[in-house]
């Protein structure tokens, strides 16, 4: 029995329809993007986006015309602002604290290391500086292109009291009393002289 002409057109309308249907499975099954892309929402949410932007980078890759690969690409370009937003702030963090270390290193008025011969022998103990540059110097010293010391770190021993902590004889408040160190000229790597345990002086010029 032949089908009249509105059965035969909803018909082939229904089949159009159900072609359409299986060719967006078929193309959402094909979606190479959507696994990576899914990690870098994953990733994102947990905070991690070098890892997002990697794992996103890899989806765009992978298939840029797909709905996940475009949708990568979107997330990508908020994902780098973030990082950069992050890496000045970092930098300026940084800046910060490096000025900080320079202001109070500046300040410090005596410095102080221990220096030691390679065998483990101390040649007279702590030495102070008034500098860092003169402490640091020290362990830069050196005899017919050997190294004479091995140096630990230079440490700040006193820093340079504040205009308003110092006492003032107007004031009715006695000075400070000057401290054994202060007694002591600060010496230089020039004018070091350290006692060998082992017998017999080095000069440090």
């Amino acid at each position: 029995m032949a089908l009249s002409r509105p059965k035969r057109k909803m018909e082939k309308t229904m089949k159009e329809m159900a072609g359409a249907l299986a060719l967006a499975m078929l193309v959402g099954c094909n979606d190479r993007a959507q696994a990576d892309y899914e990690k870098c929402v994953t990733a994102e949410g947990t905070g991690d986006f070098s890892a997002a932007t990697t794992l996103c980078e890899t989806a765009l890759a992978a298939d840029p015309s797909s709905k996940s690969g475009k949708a990568a690409r979107e997330k990508l370009t908020s994902l780098k602002s973030t990082l950069a937003q992050r890496a000045k702030a970092d930098a300026d963090a940084k800046a910060i604290a490096a000025d900080r270390v320079a202001k109070l290193e500046a300040e410090c008025t005596q410095w102080e290391t221990t220096c030691k011969f390679a065998d483990g022998v101390t040649p007279g103990g702590s030495q102070k500086f008034k500098t860092k540059a003169e402490c640091v110097s020290l362990g830069r010293s050196t005899f017919l292109g050997q190294q004479l010391f091995h140096c630990d770190p230079c440490q700040c021993l006193r820093s340079a009291p504040a205009p308003f902590a110092q006492p003032s004889p107007e004031d009715g408040a006695s000075p400070p009393s000057p401290s054994p160190d202060a007694k002591r000229p600060a010496l230089s790597p020039d004018d070091i002289g350290f006692v060998d345990t082992r017998g017999g002086a080095i000069s440090v010029g």
